[in-house]
């Protein structure tokens, strides 16, 4: 609980000094079960993704309770990337590697020809595709990035998610030592 609550109240003064980076990859329209997101190199950064979305023709695809999330390293957080909320998020934990990965399994082929991310990290990434074959393939190799103003009411949904968290009141100290 700890380090979400932290997670949560870092957002709002971290979205002003450190905004997150919109990631847009875009390929060509075609049916998939899953997204594969990759480092393509090392980096001493630790990657974080504070929320994933996927697009056919412009319009976000609503996400099904029935797709399944999944990470390498950090599986147990990799929901945190998907739940349509910028104050909590996945992260590595660690410096980036090449062999992470974090995925979206579909509960059946999903028409898409864009995803986005917003994250934090430097980390260089590329998307996969997992086929109706059951063969992923490289779907872009690099994305557009943008700076990604935080939404109007950040503070307030920072507060909604600590007090989903069981917390009431936070005590904070408030000196520069």
């Amino acid at each position: 609980i700890g380090k979400l609550a932290y997670q949560a109240i870092m957002a709002v003064s971290e979205s002003v000094v450190h905004p997150l980076a919109e990631m847009r990859f875009q390929f060509p329209p075609q049916s998939l079960r899953a997204l594969r997101f990759v480092p393509t190199a090392r980096t001493r950064d630790v990657w974080s993704v504070t929320e994933m979305r996927i697009y056919f023709a412009g319009i976000e695809i609503p996400r099904s309770p029935a797709w399944r999330v999944s990470a390498r390293p950090n599986s147990p957080e990799a929901p945190l990337a998907f739940d349509n909320s910028e104050v909590t998020a996945w992260s590595t934990g660690e410096p980036t590697e090449p062999d992470m990965f974090l995925e979206e399994y579909f509960d059946s082929a999903v028409r898409i020809d864009q995803s986005m991310l917003l994250g934090r990290g430097g980390a260089r990434l590329r998307i996969d595709g997992l086929a109706s074959d059951g063969q992923w393939r490289i779907l872009a190799d690099h994305s557009g990035i943008s700076l990604h103003l935080a939404p109007d009411g950040l503070r307030r949904i920072a507060v909604e998610e600590l007090k989903s968290l069981g917390l009431e009141y936070v005590v904070t100290r408030n000196d520069e030592t």
